[in-house]
């Protein structure tokens, strides 16, 4: 019985790392979030075409741009930083090197205060994120 008890946990831990929580929220609500919810791994949504990739996101600010030709006034802008993975073909490797590697590109998007923004998180982290600071999402 304790191997199958044990065995039934494994699974469930794997298929927890495996699923995903979505949300849907205001870039303004993530910007004043981010101190909390950071330390849970969440991943932005990035639509390319008709199709939404998921990226680690490594900081959220916001910062005041400057708008206008010849009446300049500030807006307020959220800023999401992220690292989108480099993907290499087995003969662009031989080409290179393996000595030109990189590992990541980080890549910057910026946000209006009231815009959606899509975020998730794996259920794993999603449980810890609830038990430690509540249901803040």
């Amino acid at each position: 019985m304790g191997f199958f008890s044990s065995l039934k946990k494994a699974a469930s831990n794997v298929s927890k790392q495996l699923r995903h929580k979505k949300f849907e929220l205001r870039a303004k609500e993530l910007a004043e979030k981010w101190d909390r919810i950071k330390f849970y791994r969440p991943e932005i949504g990035i639509e390319i075409g008709n199709e939404t990739y998921w990226y680690p996101i490594n900081r959220v600010w916001i910062d005041k741009v400057e708008v206008g030709l010849f009446r300049k006034s500030y807006l307020d802008k959220v800023f999401v930083e992220y690292s989108e993975p480099v993907v290499y073909d087995e003969e662009e490797e031989e080409d290179e090197g393996w000595f030109s590697y990189e590992d990541d590109t980080t890549k910057n998007k910026s946000f209006g205060l009231n815009d959606k923004v899509q975020i998730r998180f794996t259920m794993a982290d999603y449980e810890k994120l609830v038990s430690k600071e509540g249901e803040i999402l």
